[in-house]
């Protein structure tokens, strides 16, 4: 509180009502019927602030104020901070504003700017307005106002931050729409469509193949892929490095300009001073080192053409600009990644549409059908089959044991998916752009710990350098579900034809069968037994029907069986198992005559033996005697004659049946006989 002109700021006391009103514009006052209208609620004790009883008293006693020197006493006041105009608190008089302070008497308010009185309220009038001001606040619009303007402001500059690192992002990683990346994206993906273009297996054959044929095919195919694959690979790192150079190009002339030229300078001669600090510093503290650029930082920017006392602006868009590099390598790597894993899953994927007969057009006509250089025949059709062979195993002792497919469908099957991995490893031999030498400045600019680490020859960090995808990927893609699903169609397909194989088979194995038996029969005793019966010619005529049909149906197999993907093969063992028919059958041809023969011709000198003696004249009446039982005893023999003789005449009909080659006086003999 002040009292009289002798005080300072305090001499420049509220003026009368009347003396403000005519100095500083006419202010109405409210009526009192407007001001009883309106009553300011009473504010609980605990939160009326010493201001308001203040205020209160003051105006209790502002109709006992006179002229005197009671109605020069007044206060400092000041508006309290967050709070609203008509928010103030008592303040002493060392710690106001001079340039800007309120005072309050009886008489009213007075806001002094500039050390000079600039409005004056009465007391009634300053309570009326902020009953209102309090009144008016009450409203929900204006009670919420803070609140939403407060979140508003947040929700506002939120967006603003996020919007601006989504910039940033955007325009460090959205290569698509830059200038200068754009046509390198666009160039990089489609050396990579290209590349995932291509395939690991040739699968347009016009003839089958057998698995070694087939072998020797993918062994040059995969070569020539592995080579395109390595070409392509180097054209996406010569066009990469090709748009950096230009790129850094354009960043050193750029840094030419005098803006940098100052900066440079200026860091210069900051450096300079501050190495003449350092070196002060180090004479007064023993075994203080002074600190240098490091050689390696100092290497990568002498690689990327700049100098080495570069400024810090130089410097951050230097940095800026390798960030984009490495994060445009990672990128290229990840296209080329998935480029690979496309040619390797539809490498796998045109192995099963080839060997169900849907492969696609693009093995034969996009994937390097023939040799660089090489004539197309137009002969190659769609297609995959493989020849397998039916081999006959034997015992030592040179019988006949089963039959076998080779190769099967296990090794069929495998043989094509270790084809697939077998050339996606050797395509992996190229290596990884981000971890390339032509890189490492980059990377030193950015990471200087690391480069110097690497240069060091830390074997832990050369192994992480050098690491590649080649197992790991070759791992990843065999997880792959496609992968899994192709690898069980292929299974099933080659399943599916070696259960049709089987039917074919159960024809050989019933010829197995046969030729076992013909192995096992005695041709010698059996037709030497066919001379002791009828029953026995007989069963010696089905034998040679039996042997003669088996070679005739063995004659009529043909020597391949073509079975959806597979190409059977069975001449070589049509010609194993009919040598044993063939063989009962000739020694039955060869023996038939030489039976017919001996058999007539024993028969034939019976005949003469037993003429010779009925010719003869008896010379006494005991030889008449001795004749006349040798009658009855030849009457006897003739009958078992006769029924050799009837043999004999099946056997020579037998022949005359199954077209036996006769030779020698035999069969004249045997008719003769007959």
């Amino acid at each position: 509180r002040g009292r009289g002109p002798g005080q300072g700021l305090a001499s420049t006391a509220p003026l009368p009502m009347g003396r403000t009103e005519s100095s500083g514009g006419s202010r109405a006052l409210a009526s009192r019927e407007e001001r009883s209208r309106i009553t300011e609620p009473e504010p609980s004790a605990s939160s009326r602030s010493p201001f308001d009883i203040f205020v209160e008293i003051l105006h209790g006693a502002s109709s006992l104020c006179g002229s005197g020197d009671e109605a020069l006493e007044f206060v400092y006041v000041q508006r309290i901070s967050d709070g609203g105009p008509y928010d103030l608190e008592l303040v002493a008089f060392n710690k106001i504003d001079p340039l800007n302070y309120m005072t309050v008497s009886p008489h009213g308010f007075t806001e002094y700017a500039g050390g000079s009185p600039v409005i004056f309220c009465p007391l009634e009038q300053w309570l009326f307005e902020r009953q209102l001001h309090r009144t008016v606040r009450e409203l929900f619009f204006f009670k919420d106002f803070a609140r939403r303007k407060a979140f508003h402001l947040w929700r506002d500059a939120g967006c603003r931050e996020r919007m601006a690192k989504a910039s940033v992002d955007l325009e460090s990683k959205l290569f698509s729409l830059d200038r200068e990346f754009r046509p390198l994206l666009m160039s990089v993906r489609d050396l990579c469509m290209e590349l995932g273009e291509l395939r690991l297996l040739r699968t347009g054959f016009a003839q089958p193949h057998s698995l070694q044929e087939f072998r020797e095919v993918q062994r040059e195919w995969q070569q020539d892929v592995t080579k395109r694959v390595l070409r392509s690979a180097e054209r996406i790192r010569q066009e990469i490095l090709k748009t950096f150079a230009v790129i850094l190009d354009r960043v050193r002339r750029e840094t030419r300009g005098p803006g940098f030229a100052l900066e440079t300078l200026t860091s210069s001669v900051g450096r300079k001073k501050a190495a003449a600090a350092a070196a002060q510093a180090a004479a007064s503290r023993p075994g203080f080192t002074k600190g240098a650029q490091s050689k390696v930082d100092s290497e990568a920017l002498e690689a990327l053409g700049f100098p080495k006392d570069i400024g810090f602006g130089l410097r951050s868009m230097l940095r800026k600009e390798c960030s984009r590099f490495i994060r445009f390598a990672v990128l290229a790597d990840i296209l080329t990644m998935d480029a690979l894993s496309s040619l390797t899953f539809g490498s796998l994927a045109d192995v099963v549409r080839g060997l169900t007969g849907g492969v696609d057009a693009r093995a034969v006509t996009k994937a390097v059908s023939v040799k660089p250089g090489a004539k197309k025949t137009g002969q190659e059709q769609p297609g995959l089959v493989f020849k397998v062979q039916v081999q006959l195993r034997r015992c030592s002792d040179g019988r006949l044991l089963d039959l076998s497919v080779a190769p099967g469908a296990n090794d069929l099957a495998q043989y094509l998916v270790g084809a697939v991995c077998l050339g996606c490893r050797a395509m992996l031999t190229f290596e990884r752009l981000i971890n390339h030498t032509s890189l490492r400045p980059f990377r030193a600019v950015l990471n200087p710990m690391e480069a110097k680490v690497q240069a060091r020859g830390d074997p832990g960090n050369a192994a992480l350098e050098e690491q590649s995808p080649r197992g790991d990927f070759v791992d990843q893609i065999k997880q792959a579900e496609s992968w899994k699903d192709n690898v069980g169609r292929l299974n099933g397909i080659f399943d599916g034809a070696f259960d049709e194989a089987s039917h074919t088979m159960r024809v050989l194995e019933g010829h197995l069968l046969r030729c076992r038996s013909c192995q096992e029969a005695d041709i010698v005793a059996s037709v030497h037994q066919s001379t002791g019966s009828t029953h026995a010619v007989k069963g010696l005529g089905a034998m040679l029907g039996e042997y003669r049909l088996h070679v005739e149906e063995l004659h009529e197999l043909p020597g391949n069986f073509n079975l959806r993907v597979l190409d059977m093969d069975i001449a070589e063992v049509n010609e194993q198992l009919i040598v044993a028919p063939q063989r009962c059958l000739g020694e039955l041809h060869a023996l038939l005559p030489q039976l017919i023969m001996e058999q007539s011709r024993e028969i034939a000198d019976w005949m003469v033996q037993q003429r010779v003696q009925l010719d003869m004249a008896p010379a006494s009446i005991d030889d008449f005697v001795q004749q006349l039982r040798d009658l009855g005893r030849l009457g006897f023999e003739t009958l078992a004659r006769k029924e050799q003789l009837e043999r004999v005449g099946d056997l020579c009909q037998l022949t005359e049946t199954h077209k036996v080659p006769e030779c020698g006086p035999g069969r004249k003999q045997a008719t003769n006989v007959g």
